[in-house]
């Protein structure tokens, strides 16, 4: 169980801080920049879930090589991007960005609900869905926030709802089922709801006053 959420886990890292660093080019940011978006998404959500749960210190501290991995995807990215007319191939970067955003939402979601569980949570349905719903958004929050761009999860979409979803589907499955099939069904709801609401500009309600 312990390696299959360890490779989650890396999936999440992987997908946010490639979302990150695609933001942070799309704003023109520098090397650095650049870095510092790629590692406030892929960690943000996760130090706000630790300190709900009373994790200290956060487990990214503990977490050197899923940092390090970070790193190198926004210099990879950094440098390959750099090498591209950006705008020749936008709506490839605009997918991009959504494909590595959703797939960092379902396994961050999946992250989140499981720490709470094993933090001794698992009967508090409420706080479980919050802190994997808080794990899976709150990395892009602070990367739009960053940005100075309105955060997503406010203003576009379903974003929140494909995370709360998401969870309550582990929630439930994980008493009848393996981690791993639980985890699957939940990743790829999440992701499914992503895209389909993107697909369809489905969104919440809005009004203007």
């Amino acid at each position: 169980m312990n390696i299959f959420m360890s490779f989650m886990e890396l999936i999440g890292v992987i997908s946010f801080a490639l979302s990150g660093a695609i933001v942070a080019l799309k704003k023109e940011m520098d090397a650095f920049g650049v870095c510092i978006m790629s590692l406030t998404t892929a960690f943000g959500g996760g130090i706000v879930r630790d300190l709900i749960i009373d994790e200290v210190p956060p487990a990214v501290f503990n977490s050197k090589e899923l940092v390090v991995v970070a790193i190198l995807v926004s210099i990879i990215t950094f440098i390959f991007c750099n090498k591209l007319n950006i705008n020749k191939y936008r709506d490839k970067f605009n997918f991009l960005v959504l494909l590595s955003d959703s797939m960092g939402l379902g396994a961050f979601t999946i992250i989140g609900a499981n720490a709470a569980i094993n933090k001794g949570f698992s009967n508090n349905y409420m706080l479980v869905v919050a802190v994997a719903t808080i794990t899976g958004v709150g990395g892009g929050v602070l990367r739009d926030v960053f940005a100075s761009e309105k955060p997503f999860i406010f203003v576009k979409y379903i974003y929140p709802s494909a995370a709360i979803v998401g969870a309550i589907l582990y929630i439930i499955l994980i008493k009848y089922v393996s981690i791993e099939i639980s985890s699957y069904a939940c990743a790829f709801i999440v992701v499914m709801i992503r895209l389909v609401s993107e697909k369809y500009n489905i969104h919440y309600p809005r009004k203007k006053i």
